[in-house]
């Protein structure tokens, strides 16, 4: 008896904290939604969390890379052709300018050299650099390219549905995609891609 006790003051202290932290969360529900939309804050966060997101994905990546053998080429080989890729896509952002579509410009809204605010959407960042995710992953693993291809399509419609990219945005962001992989591996070579798995199956 002695010990239930405790553990049911405990639990009553938890659902009292618990109601008075949602209590004060739904007070502060309208201030922190328009103080994180602001137009100076938004797209900022928006782009730090991105990449947060991307930088945690290839953590897991190169996590994975290092269970093979020959984990240090293919470690370099996943870096390359991401820095690449991104330093590539931003330096074209940047020259081209193309308004994105929720500022209701037109397609052909252009803006070269200015860097202003939503006037990188072409080619698509997102879709460059989930192509080079998915391509990477389906020259490892061969057996689940579709798989790879498929959730990376996914990610093409999202950005479209939700405006921040024309069509022509995302099949530019996955084509240099798979330009940036085909040119680091003819300069860096196969055996920085390949993991061996298809080689080490056992034949029939």
């Amino acid at each position: 008896m002695q010990r239930t006790r405790p553990r049911r003051s405990r639990g009553a202290l938890l659902l009292v904290v618990g109601a008075i932290a949602a209590c004060g969360a739904v007070a502060l529900d309208q201030a922190l939604s328009n103080w994180l939309s602001s137009p100076p804050l938004r797209p900022r966060l928006e782009a730090i969390l991105a990449v947060l997101l991307f930088v945690s994905i290839y953590v897991v990546v190169i996590g994975v890379l290092s269970a093979f053998a020959n984990r240090t080429r293919l470690i370099i080989g996943f870096l390359t052709t991401v820095l690449a890729s991104a330093a590539t896509v931003h330096v074209l952002k940047w020259a081209i300018g193309r308004a994105r579509p929720r500022l209701n410009e037109g397609p052909l809204s252009f803006a070269p050299f200015q860097g202003l605010p939503d006037h990188d959407a072409f080619p698509s960042g997102h879709c460059l650099a989930v192509g080079v995710l998915a391509g990477l992953l389906a020259v490892y693993f061969g057996r689940g390219r579709w798989l790879f291809l498929a959730l990376a399509g996914i990610v093409g419609v999202e950005r479209i549905v939700t405006r921040w990219h024309y069509l022509s945005d995302v099949i530019a962001g996955f084509g240099l995609a798979a330009l940036m992989i085909w040119l680091c591996r003819r300069v860096l070579g196969p055996a920085y891609y390949h993991t061996g798995i298809e080689r080490a199956r056992p034949h029939d």
